[in-house]
Protein backbone atom coordinates (compact mmCIF):
# COMPACT_ATOMS: atom_id res chain seq x y z
CA UNK A 1 0.00 0.00 0.00
CA UNK A 2 2.78 2.51 1.07
CA UNK A 3 4.49 1.59 -2.08
CA UNK A 4 1.42 2.56 -4.42
CA UNK A 5 0.91 5.82 -2.79
CA UNK A 6 4.55 7.01 -3.26
CA UNK A 7 4.36 6.05 -6.54
CA UNK A 8 1.16 7.91 -6.83
CA UNK A 9 2.68 11.21 -5.02
CA UNK A 10 5.67 11.04 -6.94
CA UNK A 11 3.41 10.48 -10.27
CA UNK A 12 1.37 13.82 -9.33
CA UNK A 13 4.99 15.26 -8.98
CA UNK A 14 6.33 14.46 -11.95
CA UNK A 15 2.60 16.23 -13.25
CA UNK A 16 2.65 19.13 -12.11
CA UNK A 17 6.54 20.14 -13.25
CA UNK A 18 5.30 18.78 -16.98
CA UNK A 19 2.43 21.51 -16.72
CA UNK A 20 4.29 24.21 -15.19
CA UNK A 21 6.79 23.82 -18.51
CA UNK A 22 3.88 22.94 -21.03
CA UNK A 23 2.22 26.01 -19.66
CA UNK A 24 5.18 28.32 -20.03
CA UNK A 25 5.25 29.21 -23.66
CA UNK A 26 1.66 30.44 -23.76
CA UNK A 27 1.85 32.14 -20.31
CA UNK A 28 4.89 34.39 -21.32
CA UNK A 29 2.83 36.34 -24.05
CA UNK A 30 -0.03 37.01 -21.16
CA UNK A 31 -0.60 40.89 -20.31
CA UNK A 32 2.06 41.71 -17.71
CA UNK A 33 1.05 42.62 -14.10
CA UNK A 34 -2.20 40.33 -14.18
CA UNK A 35 -0.37 37.38 -14.01
CA UNK A 36 1.08 35.08 -11.25
CA UNK A 37 2.44 31.89 -11.21
CA UNK A 38 3.31 30.14 -8.27
CA UNK A 39 3.82 26.23 -8.37
CA UNK A 40 4.62 25.14 -4.78
CA UNK A 41 6.29 21.83 -3.21
CA UNK A 42 5.35 21.19 0.61
CA UNK A 43 8.56 22.82 2.19
CA UNK A 44 11.22 21.04 2.55
CA UNK A 45 14.80 20.49 1.89
CA UNK A 46 15.49 20.24 -2.22
CA UNK A 47 14.83 16.01 -2.82
CA UNK A 48 16.65 13.70 -5.36
CA UNK A 49 14.77 12.86 -8.23
CA UNK A 50 14.11 8.96 -7.49
CA UNK A 51 13.22 7.57 -11.44
CA UNK A 52 9.38 8.84 -10.33
CA UNK A 53 9.79 11.89 -12.35
CA UNK A 54 11.80 15.35 -11.46
CA UNK A 55 10.05 16.80 -8.52
CA UNK A 56 9.67 20.59 -8.43
CA UNK A 57 12.49 21.20 -5.49
CA UNK A 58 10.85 24.03 -3.91
CA UNK A 59 8.47 26.91 -5.33
CA UNK A 60 8.99 28.20 -8.69
CA UNK A 61 7.18 31.77 -8.68
CA UNK A 62 7.30 33.72 -11.88
CA UNK A 63 5.63 37.26 -11.50
CA UNK A 64 5.32 38.38 -15.57
CA UNK A 65 5.24 41.99 -14.27
CA UNK A 66 8.48 41.76 -12.58
CA UNK A 67 10.33 39.12 -14.38
CA UNK A 68 11.09 40.38 -18.08
CA UNK A 69 13.66 37.83 -18.60
CA UNK A 70 14.17 34.28 -17.89
CA UNK A 71 17.08 32.13 -18.58
CA UNK A 72 17.50 28.28 -17.11
CA UNK A 73 20.88 26.66 -16.27
CA UNK A 74 21.81 23.15 -16.49
CA UNK A 75 25.33 23.05 -14.84
CA UNK A 76 26.60 19.26 -14.18
CA UNK A 77 28.73 18.75 -11.71
CA UNK A 78 31.56 15.27 -11.40
CA UNK A 79 30.02 14.12 -7.35
CA UNK A 80 26.67 11.72 -7.77
CA UNK A 81 27.20 10.22 -4.66
CA UNK A 82 28.29 12.61 -1.66
CA UNK A 83 24.89 14.34 -0.63
CA UNK A 84 26.73 16.83 1.90
CA UNK A 85 28.50 18.14 -1.16
CA UNK A 86 25.64 18.03 -3.87
CA UNK A 87 24.08 19.81 -1.10
CA UNK A 88 26.33 22.43 -0.50
CA UNK A 89 26.89 23.01 -4.23
CA UNK A 90 23.03 23.90 -4.50
CA UNK A 91 23.01 25.96 -1.59
CA UNK A 92 25.27 28.28 -3.58
CA UNK A 93 22.88 28.44 -6.15
CA UNK A 94 20.18 29.03 -3.96
CA UNK A 95 22.10 31.90 -2.22
CA UNK A 96 21.11 34.31 -4.92
CA UNK A 97 17.84 35.94 -4.97
CA UNK A 98 15.62 36.01 -7.93
CA UNK A 99 16.26 32.33 -9.01
CA UNK A 100 14.25 28.80 -8.71
CA UNK A 101 16.03 25.70 -8.18
CA UNK A 102 13.74 23.12 -10.00
CA UNK A 103 15.71 19.86 -10.26
CA UNK A 104 18.29 17.83 -8.51
CA UNK A 105 19.26 14.78 -10.30
CA UNK A 106 22.27 12.88 -8.96
CA UNK A 107 23.30 9.12 -10.36
CA UNK A 108 25.63 6.99 -8.12
CA UNK A 109 26.88 5.40 -11.27
CA UNK A 110 27.89 8.23 -13.46
CA UNK A 111 29.19 9.97 -10.40
CA UNK A 112 27.12 12.94 -11.81
CA UNK A 113 24.41 15.37 -11.03
CA UNK A 114 22.86 17.49 -13.45
CA UNK A 115 21.12 20.86 -11.26
CA UNK A 116 18.57 22.80 -12.91
CA UNK A 117 17.45 26.50 -12.47
CA UNK A 118 16.31 29.52 -13.81
CA UNK A 119 16.39 33.11 -13.33
CA UNK A 120 17.39 36.43 -14.61
CA UNK A 121 20.66 36.21 -16.77
CA UNK A 122 22.10 38.36 -14.12
CA UNK A 123 21.35 36.07 -11.49
CA UNK A 124 21.75 33.10 -13.26
CA UNK A 125 25.51 34.10 -14.19
CA UNK A 126 26.34 34.86 -10.47
CA UNK A 127 24.27 31.67 -9.19
CA UNK A 128 26.40 29.57 -11.58
CA UNK A 129 29.14 31.32 -10.59
CA UNK A 130 29.24 30.65 -6.71
CA UNK A 131 28.41 26.84 -7.97
CA UNK A 132 31.28 26.13 -9.95
CA UNK A 133 33.56 27.82 -6.96
CA UNK A 134 31.85 25.46 -4.49
CA UNK A 135 32.15 22.15 -6.50
CA UNK A 136 36.06 23.54 -7.38
CA UNK A 137 36.59 23.26 -3.68
CA UNK A 138 35.16 20.59 -2.91
CA UNK A 139 35.70 17.82 -5.56
CA UNK A 140 39.01 16.48 -6.64
CA UNK A 141 39.28 15.46 -10.79
CA UNK A 142 42.09 13.54 -9.55
CA UNK A 143 40.17 11.20 -7.34
CA UNK A 144 37.15 11.46 -9.46
CA UNK A 145 35.94 7.53 -10.98
CA UNK A 146 32.27 7.58 -13.08
CA UNK A 147 30.59 5.62 -16.03
CA UNK A 148 30.02 9.03 -18.06
CA UNK A 149 32.37 11.21 -19.62
CA UNK A 150 33.71 13.84 -17.93
CA UNK A 151 36.58 16.87 -17.83
CA UNK A 152 36.40 19.03 -14.62
CA UNK A 153 34.17 19.28 -11.27
CA UNK A 154 32.23 21.52 -13.08
CA UNK A 155 31.81 19.10 -16.93
CA UNK A 156 29.45 21.48 -18.26
CA UNK A 157 27.08 24.23 -18.22
CA UNK A 158 24.39 25.40 -21.16
CA UNK A 159 22.36 28.14 -21.03
CA UNK A 160 18.54 27.86 -22.31
CA UNK A 161 16.96 31.02 -23.07
CA UNK A 162 13.04 30.56 -22.24
CA UNK A 163 11.63 34.30 -22.05
CA UNK A 164 12.07 37.55 -23.35
CA UNK A 165 16.13 36.45 -23.70
CA UNK A 166 17.72 36.55 -27.23
CA UNK A 167 20.39 34.64 -28.58
CA UNK A 168 22.88 37.18 -28.01
CA UNK A 169 21.71 38.03 -24.51
CA UNK A 170 22.52 34.14 -23.10
CA UNK A 171 25.77 33.93 -25.86
CA UNK A 172 26.65 37.01 -23.31
CA UNK A 173 25.90 34.56 -20.17
CA UNK A 174 28.08 32.10 -21.44
CA UNK A 175 31.02 34.64 -22.30
CA UNK A 176 30.96 36.55 -18.80
CA UNK A 177 30.56 33.20 -16.61
CA UNK A 178 33.44 31.96 -18.95
CA UNK A 179 35.30 34.91 -18.29
CA UNK A 180 34.70 35.04 -14.59
CA UNK A 181 35.75 31.53 -14.38
CA UNK A 182 39.29 31.99 -15.96
CA UNK A 183 40.20 35.10 -14.33
CA UNK A 184 39.18 33.89 -10.71
CA UNK A 185 39.58 30.65 -10.25
CA UNK A 186 41.97 30.06 -13.48
CA UNK A 187 39.87 27.03 -14.57
CA UNK A 188 40.41 26.54 -18.73
CA UNK A 189 37.14 27.27 -20.38
CA UNK A 190 35.81 26.33 -23.62
CA UNK A 191 32.75 27.33 -25.41
CA UNK A 192 30.40 25.09 -27.13
CA UNK A 193 27.12 25.33 -29.71
CA UNK A 194 25.87 28.51 -30.24
CA UNK A 195 28.21 30.01 -27.86
CA UNK A 196 31.47 28.63 -29.68
CA UNK A 197 34.14 31.04 -31.04
CA UNK A 198 35.28 28.16 -33.04
CA UNK A 199 32.99 25.79 -35.62
CA UNK A 200 34.94 23.08 -35.28
CA UNK A 201 34.58 23.07 -31.75
CA UNK A 202 30.87 23.55 -31.26
CA UNK A 203 30.35 20.13 -30.26
CA UNK A 204 30.59 18.67 -26.93
CA UNK A 205 31.47 15.15 -27.42
CA UNK A 206 34.70 16.66 -29.64
CA UNK A 207 35.93 19.17 -26.98
CA UNK A 208 35.55 16.72 -23.84
CA UNK A 209 37.27 14.12 -26.10
CA UNK A 210 40.14 12.34 -24.13
CA UNK A 211 38.33 13.55 -20.98
CA UNK A 212 39.92 14.30 -18.08
CA UNK A 213 43.12 12.09 -18.12
CA UNK A 214 43.74 12.82 -22.06
CA UNK A 215 43.22 16.89 -21.25
CA UNK A 216 46.81 16.77 -19.73
CA UNK A 217 48.68 16.93 -23.11
CA UNK A 218 45.41 17.77 -25.70
CA UNK A 219 45.18 21.39 -24.38
CA UNK A 220 49.13 21.74 -25.03
CA UNK A 221 48.05 21.93 -28.80
CA UNK A 222 47.55 25.26 -30.47
CA UNK A 223 43.97 24.24 -31.54
CA UNK A 224 42.73 23.46 -28.13
CA UNK A 225 43.86 26.73 -26.55
CA UNK A 226 41.71 27.49 -24.20
CA UNK A 227 38.38 30.35 -24.68
CA UNK A 228 39.29 31.27 -21.02
CA UNK A 229 41.60 30.59 -18.69
CA UNK A 230 45.18 29.06 -18.37
CA UNK A 231 46.27 27.01 -21.57
CA UNK A 232 47.41 24.66 -18.43
CA UNK A 233 45.11 21.92 -17.05
CA UNK A 234 43.84 22.85 -13.48
CA UNK A 235 44.97 19.23 -12.26
CA UNK A 236 42.02 19.23 -9.29
CA UNK A 237 39.24 20.77 -11.00
CA UNK A 238 39.75 20.33 -14.72
CA UNK A 239 37.88 22.29 -17.60
CA UNK A 240 34.82 23.33 -18.33
CA UNK A 241 32.50 23.36 -21.16
CA UNK A 242 29.90 26.74 -21.24
CA UNK A 243 27.56 27.15 -24.23
CA UNK A 244 24.10 28.30 -25.22
CA UNK A 245 21.46 25.65 -26.47
CA UNK A 246 17.66 25.27 -27.68
CA UNK A 247 15.33 23.10 -26.44
CA UNK A 248 13.16 22.50 -22.93
CA UNK A 249 14.19 20.24 -20.27
CA UNK A 250 13.51 17.22 -22.24
CA UNK A 251 12.91 15.23 -19.16
CA UNK A 252 10.00 17.58 -18.46
CA UNK A 253 8.79 16.96 -21.43
CA UNK A 254 8.61 13.12 -21.73
CA UNK A 255 7.04 13.07 -18.74
CA UNK A 256 4.31 15.68 -20.16
CA UNK A 257 3.75 13.19 -22.85
CA UNK A 258 2.90 10.51 -21.00
CA UNK A 259 -0.16 12.64 -19.58
CA UNK A 260 -0.87 13.70 -23.26
CA UNK A 261 0.94 17.01 -23.91
CA UNK A 262 2.35 17.38 -26.87
CA UNK A 263 5.43 19.45 -27.43
CA UNK A 264 5.00 22.01 -29.65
Amino acid sequence: MKHHVEHAIGVLECLKGAIVLWLRPFLMNVSPAKHHLAVSAPPAAPRICDGRGPPLQEELSVDFGVMQKLIECVPNFSEGRDQNIIRQITDAIESVDSVSLLDVDPGASTNRTVVTFVGSPDAAVEAVFRAIKKAAELIDMRKHKGAHPRMGATDVCPFIPVSNVNWDEAIACANRLGQRLGDELKIPVYLYEKAAKNESRSNLSVIRAGEYEGFFEKIRQPEWKPDFGPDVFNEKSGATVIGVRDGENRRWMQAASRFGFQEC
